[in-house]
């Protein structure tokens, strides 16, 4: 991260005009925000703690600025492929795109999970360091949204958001993907080496009553620590524990 100040404008310049796809999936120009007595547009994202530190005063702002008759809209603009917090995930993501140098982790979970919801912390915080070792880290959503909707795209991005992912969080709506993998509940977590060879198949760390029992790094940090170190997991593994995953019916 860069501290960048603006520079000086040529103030009477005409806007400049664009067709972007919003967080509501539909296309939006210049003009359609173009308000009676003014426009505002800002640049701004997901992770930058300066943008985090004001954007209760944006919200504020537009919402009394729109009474005045100016409309806003915010533009993003970062590279989502390298900064995927930024992203509200209207994209294809393959294995290749988050394969790691030394090591890859695909996680299945999901927003609902009160199992996922217990550790989902830790699974942050593990994700931020294992990056630091070369593996790079997906999670995926496999439930059937239509009876799950808790778990639906829109709330998806919303989780994500709150919890600070610094990974892709990646909707399977077929299915297959958690059915190729073998996966069956959430949390459900998969450690390759760097050849993509599966060596981890177990929990995150322990709980009791839903709580987590926090002695030390977790299994997952581990096992995924010495992945990347030998290529080889952890003998002794403990599986993971948590909602089934919720299939079609």
């Amino acid at each position: 991260m860069t501290l960048t100040e603006t520079p000086f404008c040529n103030f009477g310049e005409k806007a400049k005009n664009f067709n972007l796809l919003s967080t509501k999936k539909k296309n939006v120009s210049l003009n359609d925000i173009k308000g009676k007595n003014g426009t505002l547009i800002m640049f701004i994202c997901n992770h930058c703690p300066y943008v985090k530190a004001v954007i209760k005063d944006i919200v504020e702002d537009t919402k009394h600025l729109e009474n005045l008759g100016i409309k806003a809209a915010a533009i993003m603009s970062n590279d989502v492929k390298n900064y995927p917090e930024d992203s509200f995930e209207n994209m294809k993501v393959s294995l290749n795109d988050i394969k790691g140098e030394n090591g890859t982790l695909i996680m299945f979970i999901c927003n609902h999970c009160p199992y996922v919801k217990a550790v989902i912390k830790d699974i942050v915080k593990d994700v931020k360091h294992l990056e630091t070792l070369g593996i790079k880290s997906a999670a995926i959503m496999s439930n059937d949204v239509k009876n799950y909707q808790e778990d639906s795209f829109e709330n998806m991005i919303s989780f994500s958001r709150l919890h600070a992912f610094t990974f892709h969080y990646l909707i399977d709506d077929t299915q297959e993907i958690a059915k190729e993998y073998g996966a069956v509940c959430t949390p459900d977590f998969f450690g390759y080496n760097k050849n993509l060879e599966l060596q981890y198949r177990g929990r995150i760390r322990e709980l009791k009553n839903l709580k987590p029992v926090r002695k030390g790094d977790t299994d997952l940090h581990i096992a995924m620590k010495q992945i990347a170190e030998s290529g080889i997991g952890p003998k002794n593994q403990i599986p993971s524990m948590g909602c089934n995953i919720k299939w079609f019916k």
